[in-house]
């Protein structure tokens, strides 16, 4: 059996049976409450929620490696439990999965291109108004292979927005399941699981809120699988699909591919990566208005990125969406961060007993170092780094998605709001930048000490 990503020893002051249900009980009962309480809980009550379900599910997963007390019974039923509440619970925070069942709806109803056509263009269709005002008259930012999906589900939703609802998050919460499943055949580990299925993050943003990350984050993981039993067409066949539903899938290239070269040879690393541009080359001739998602951008940088503290000496406070000179720079900086970062991890990485660290850390570049993330985005990694054998690397990039959460639990602007002198300023713009350093340095440190060990020590 192979070491996963949280061996180590127990304390033995928490091999209680009784003392390691209380922490599942908690842990995962902060989870339900972030998805099924009322939205007002946002603010301290939903930053401290975050934080209690992120360290409750490492701390929870790091006893139960070495120490496991808890049967197995109880460990589904929880994340079965956070499965069906997070499908049931209308979303919270994000409208997105509106805009998904529009752009499905210009396809299948409308017959017409999202790429080429905004959900604004249709001020008939009953859906528009749960569309956020501000995305309107955004034409479709996603690959046609999602696309593809959004319009099957549309139409066999038709006019019901329940349907639609649990058309998105029903596909979301398959997907974590089956990454689950995925995860648990790979590490042989219930702790692997446990570690990725308590995250309060994987239920609330990607799961309840029906956004299309989780597709990404399975494809990675499934891809780097493929790649390391040495079906490599196939690994490029998968990371391709992957793209086809969101772009940033190819940033997992970065890591896989110099994994492939060093562990099976250039030849195998090159017919990887031919397969996989080669899928989306044709992809992109068969629906060139597509290509406008690759020059797409926000043209923003979010309330918890590394860059936040930059943006605000070139971008006035009050100024939501930023333009000019200085800003266009600094989003250009932050791209060139973000490859810069996920090449020199994919290649520091590259001798690993597995390319699940090197996949992760690419992805996850992004979430470190970019300039627009949002929470639901850590769902393009973290099925990779629940696999692989890397604890410490694994629990710096889980630790700063909980503070990813906890910030996007923060309200944007309630100025008699006790929290908000206490904690915005340290969650937002201070604790972004250490925790990008310590995901690089962890990636970096964990590598160079696993040259001198045994190839599948942990940590």
């Amino acid at each position: 059996m192979r070491r996963s990503v949280l061996a180590t020893p127990s304390d033995p002051r928490t091999r209680s049976p009784a003392r390691r249900a209380l922490l599942l009980t908690v842990t995962a009962g902060a989870g339900l409450a972030l998805v099924a309480a009322p939205h007002d809980v946002r603010g301290g009550p939903g930053m401290a929620l975050a934080v209690v379900g992120t360290v409750g599910a490492l701390w929870l997963a790091h006893l139960e490696q070495t120490d496991p007390r808890l049967p197995a019974g109880v460990l589904r039923c929880a994340i079965g439990l956070l499965v069906v509440v997070a499908v049931l619970t209308p979303p919270h925070g994000s409208t997105d999965m509106w805009s998904y069942v529009m752009y499905g709806r210009v396809l299948a109803v409308h017959h017409a291109s999202p790429y080429l056509h905004a959900p604004a263009s249709y001020p008939a269709d009953p859906f528009l108004h749960r569309v956020s005002s501000g995305w309107r008259s955004a034409r479709c930012v996603y690959g046609p292979l999602f696309v593809g999906i959004a319009a099957l589900i549309a139409l066999v939703a038709g006019h019901s927005a329940l349907a639609a609802r649990i058309g998105f998050q029903g596909m979301e919460a398959l997907a974590v399941v089956a990454a689950l499943v995925v995860v648990a055949r790979v590490t042989r580990s219930r702790a692997s699981v446990l570690w990725l299925g308590l995250q309060p993050i994987v239920w609330l943003s990607a799961v309840n809120g029906g956004h299309n990350d989780a597709l990404v984050g399975l494809g990675v993981l499934v891809a780097a699988v493929a790649a390391s039993r040495r079906r490599v067409a196939l690994a490029g066949a998968i990371l391709a699909a992957a793209a086809l539903v969101k772009v940033t899938a190819l940033l997992a290239l970065v890591g896989v591919v110099p994994w492939v070269f060093t562990a099976h040879g250039r030849k195998e690393a090159l017919r990887l990566l031919g397969v996989c541009a080669g899928i989306v080359a044709a992809a992109t001739v068969l629906l060139p208005a597509s290509l406008h998602v690759l020059a797409s951008s926000d043209h923003r940088v979010s309330r918890a990125s590394a860059w936040n503290i930059v943006r605000l000496w070139l971008v006035p406070v009050s100024a939501h969406r930023g333009t000019g000179a200085p800003l266009d720079l600094l989003l250009l900086a932050a791209g060139l961060a973000v490859l810069v970062v996920a090449c020199a991890l994919g290649f520091v990485l590259r001798r690993e007993p597995d390319p699940f660290a090197g996949a992760g850390a690419a992805a996850a570049s992004y979430m470190a170092v970019g300039a627009y993330v949002l929470p639901w985005y850590a769902m393009w990694s973290l099925p990779s780094l629940a696999a692989t054998t890397r604890r410490t690397f694994a629990s710096v990039a889980a630790a700063g998605y909980g503070l990813l959460l906890a910030a996007y639990e923060l309200p944007q602007s309630h100025p008699r709001s006790p929290w908000d002198p206490l904690f915005r300023d340290v969650v937002t713009r201070v604790l972004p930048v250490p925790v990008a350093v310590a995901f690089v340095v962890a990636a970096i440190v964990g590598a160079r000490r696993a040259r001198g060990h045994a190839p599948l020590l942990a940590g």
